[in-house]
């Protein structure tokens, strides 16, 4: 019969802006699967980026990552399937309206600083200057993986 008190520290769930998972209990996460992860806030993904970093949580990509999920790229333990999706664009405010001038240089700075190194550059020169809405640049995670972030080397349902 399987340990269900290990299973439930093993594998931790939260739905965040679509980010799906499995737990009973957060305060016990060691690992975040992403399937469908929409975007959202960026300063409420900053806040999770941070204690993910802290308590050392494994954050697995294996699906659809948009907007503001992008920035788990730069978490030490985080890992991407090669068929996970990650779309990128650059900063917009809350309500969707377009940035601009030193507020968007600001922001976009703030993106690229918690990227993995490549990824950063491009997206400083590339992704930043799509300007969100249902415009986005994806990419697969084989080409993240070329990059240097961590292929996921369990076998789980994509």
């Amino acid at each position: 019969m399987p340990n269900l008190k290990a299973f439930r520290k093993f594998i931790f769930a939260v739905v965040m802006g679509g980010t799906v998972a499995l737990t009973p209990d957060a305060s016990s996460a060691q690992i975040v699967i992403i399937y469908h992860d929409g975007g959202g806030v960026l300063q409420e993904r900053l806040q999770a980026f941070d204690e993910f970093q802290r308590k050392g949580t494994q954050v697995e990509i294996r699906g659809k990552c948009k907007s503001a999920c992008t920035v788990y790229l730069g978490l030490d333990n985080v890992c991407v399937t090669p068929d996970a999706l990650v779309s990128f664009h650059g900063p917009l405010y809350a309500d969707g309206t377009k940035m601009s001038g030193e507020r968007f240089d600001h922001w976009t700075r703030v993106l690229a600083s918690y990227y993995p190194k490549g990824i950063d550059r491009w997206f400083m020169t590339t992704a930043r200057h799509v300007r969100g809405g249902r415009n986005f640049l994806t990419v697969r995670g084989a080409e993240l993986i070329k990059f240097g972030v961590r292929k996921c080397d369990r076998n789980l349902p994509t």
